[in-house]
């Protein structure tokens, strides 16, 4: 990969991690299993399926728990 796709991939992957970490975490690791994105050498540990899983899981943790209010509260700190 060239400096300036190296550069695209993390200010778009920043990005949608401000959006929600475990989401961007997982449709990279999906996104480059699959073949639709070349992720550097350094994220290739993305695609393995434990990380995969492990993003997933988070995420609907996370989404279940924004929905109970005192358990937003203390998941937000």
């Amino acid at each position: 990969m060239d400096a300036v796709s190296i550069i695209a991939l993390s200010m778009g992957a920043a990005w949608a991690s401000g959006i929600n970490l475990y989401a961007a975490v997982f449709m990279l690791g999906y996104m480059g299993s699959t073949g639709h994105i070349v992720l550097p050498d350094e994220l290739q540990v993305l695609s393995d399926p434990l990380v995969m899983t492990a993003a997933a899981v988070m995420y609907c943790v996370e989404f279940f728990a924004d929905k109970v209010p005192g358990v937003d509260t203390g998941w937000d700190t």
